[in-house]
């Protein structure tokens, strides 16, 4: 965790929790560079580059690093990233005496904030686990200074990748660890077959004896395509289309570890549920493929 270089370096180096990739690169070059490790380098068999991208790939597999590989970030200090998560980890948010502490403490500190609108946002976080950009800035405000140089939007970016936030539009996010254990009450209504439609099902097998961490919001955003508005709870969601013709539902079975998947609608269009579901299987079985080695 400690380098030198940098504009920001002081003499012998700093303690960084996080660092560029591109720039740890630069610093093993020219650390290989130096004419003191000629020996060293002749012995090489391959490039600098190569090197260095195995050497990343072992630490990481040892557990002295992890990387965001889409914000081209290192982090060599992983608790820094895991206390970064905290501020949306709090399960006290479920408590409305909780809720009513953080509204009195956020219009105390903002007097235009509105105090029913705050609410809302907070209840509609506990209830399903989505919460708009404005909701997230005041929970990640105690937080900039332990950001550091990273932007909150630069944050978000980084959650996002590793499936902490999930996009719902341009202003707001899906949370999967507030998501409620249960389905809620519009999964239920949404997920009805009624009378005149016909429906398509069909099960993908986890093979496992437990559900890994990360599975649900991987599925979430690899499904997300194929419904306009969308239901979820921990471990299943409802998606329809814009017109509310097609629905499809997808559920694990806790008890035989499966992916049970459901396409709904008119008769009239069958074959159209058919290929939806189809498509909702394929989706599926990616995202089971990625945890192939760890089930």
């Amino acid at each position: 965790e400690r380098y030198g270089g940098g504009a920001d370096a002081a003499a012998g180096g700093v303690v960084v929790p996080y660092v560029k990739q591109s720039e740890l690169l630069a610093i093993w070059q020219s650390t290989i560079d130096d004419p003191a490790l000629a020996k060293e380098r002749a012995a090489i068999q391959s490039t600098p580059e190569q090197v260095f991208a195995d050497a990343l790939l072992i630490f990481e597999g040892e557990g002295f690093l992890m990387r965001s590989r889409d914000s081209g970030l290192v982090h060599l200090d992983a608790s820094w990233l895991a206390d970064r998560v905290k501020p949306i980890a709090d399960h006290r948010i479920r408590n409305k005496a909780h809720r009513d502490m953080l509204i009195d403490e956020w219009t105390t500190k903002d007097d235009d904030l509105d105090e029913g609108d705050t609410a809302i946002m907070l209840d509609t976080l506990a209830r399903n686990g989505e919460a708009p950009v404005e909701l997230l800035k005041l929970m990640f405000a105690d937080d900039e200074e332990k950001r550091g140089a990273l932007s909150l939007d630069d944050l978000f970016s980084l959650l996002v990748e590793h499936y902490l936030l999930l996009p719902l539009d341009a202003t707001s996010y899906l949370l999967p660890m507030k998501l409620p254990s249960s389905p809620p009450e519009d999964f239920i209504s949404a997920s009805e077959v009624h009378e005149g439609q016909v429906a398509w099902a069909c099960e993908c097998e986890l093979r496992s004896e437990y559900v890994p961490p990360g599975l649900f919001p991987k599925l979430f955003v690899a499904l997300r395509g194929l419904g306009e508005f969308h239901t979820y709870f921990a471990s299943g969601g409802v998606m329809q289309d814009a017109e509310q013709e097609k629905s499809l539902v997808f559920v694990l079975d806790p008890n035989r570890f499966v992916l049970v998947l459901r396409a709904h609608g008119q008769e009239s269009i069958k074959s159209v549920l058919r290929e939806h579901l189809v498509q909702a299987a394929k989706a599926a079985k990616r995202v089971f493929n990625q945890f192939k080695g760890l089930l």
